[in-house]
């Protein structure tokens, strides 16, 4: 979702183990409500239309 990017030239080089453990961090809408609460208020106006 924006300003993040990890790139891995294979597919082998992926830890697995981390990326699934990134991914169970939070549940979805505890990671939506930290992502919004970075956006400032003028912006959000936009998202919502």
């Amino acid at each position: 979702m924006g300003k993040c990017c990890v790139r891995f030239k294979k597919l082998a080089d992926l830890p697995l183990e981390v990326i699934g453990a990134a991914v169970a961090w939070a549940p979805v809408a505890e990671f939506l409500a930290h992502y919004e609460a970075g956006i400032p208020p003028s912006a959000r106006k936009r998202l919502r239309k």
